[in-house]
């Protein structure tokens, strides 16, 4: 098969790809000992992670998290070319520190709290712990930021990113048509924590949600025509008023 690339050994790790690409990996795995090496490598990291922050420290760091409201939208998008390349590199393992409590997926979604809107969390790991980022928080290459949602009575919802090179990467639902079913109740953490790549200027997160199903595909095409824009980084996605959206932007420290 083609070169592998290092998100896809990421998410073979997870056992993540669709069936027959994992298969092929596995067999270009078993036939390179440097990609060998390099699976061994994110699964002694990932064991390292979690052996750091045990999952009990979790509720404690969520309650002490004080949530910022949602940046107000800007104008709508203009007319806008398609970015492919992928603007986060998956690591194998969320932050352990940020398991939160597991709700039921298929349970009845909340009443919509009057003033709360769907929005979405960040966190960084560092040296000390887990650090809550604000919006525009300044960030590096090589950053590990784990994402949370509060769905706000929203049942469906889709999450992706844009990065300061034109590049929208999708975080949730992974591999599905459909927007993702929302956990209700309390903020819920994505599965896994993803490492910055080295794109400039900034990095930008934003939350679809709807209180019917609806398809992915508009959506990331909508952010790829916004991914070329004049201000890629503040403009809300053109898509319909049946779907709302909040964002999350971080700015990215180029120096070396």
């Amino acid at each position: 098969m083609a070169e592998i690339r290092e998100w896809q050994i990421e998410r073979f790790v997870l056992g993540e790809l669709p069936g027959a690409e994992q298969q092929a990996v596995a067999r270009a795995i078993a036939e390179d000992p440097a990609l060998r090496a390099r699976v061994a490598a994110i699964e002694a990291s990932n064991r390292e992670i979690l052996a750091a922050h045990p999952p009990r420290v979790a509720a404690s760091v969520i309650r002490e998290r004080i949530a910022a409201p949602p940046r107000p939208a800007a104008a709508w998008g203009r007319r806008l070319a398609f970015a492919s390349a992928a603007s986060l590199v998956l690591v194998g393992v969320g932050f352990g520190v940020l398991r939160l409590r597991e709700a039921d997926v298929d349970a009845p979604a909340e009443t919509r709290l009057k003033g709360l809107r769907p929005h979405l969390g960040v966190f960084r790991q560092t040296a000390a712990g887990v650090e809550a980022l604000t919006e525009d928080a300044l960030v590096r290459e090589g950053d590990l930021v784990q994402l949370t949602y509060q769905a706000a009575g929203r049942p469906f919802g889709v999450i992706l990113s844009i990065d300061g090179r034109g590049s929208v990467t999708v975080h949730h639902p992974r591999d599905d048509r459909q927007a993702a079913r929302l956990v209700p109740g309390q903020e819920v953490r994505l599965s896994s924590a993803y490492r910055l790549d080295d794109a400039p200027g900034w990095e930008r997160f934003v939350f679809v949600t709807a209180g019917a199903p609806f398809d992915v595909a508009p959506v990331v095409e909508a952010a790829a025509r916004l991914a070329t824009s004049v201000a890629p980084a503040t403009e809300p996605l053109a898509i319909p008023s049946s779907l709302e959206q909040s964002s999350f932007t971080l700015s990215k420290d180029d120096r070396r």
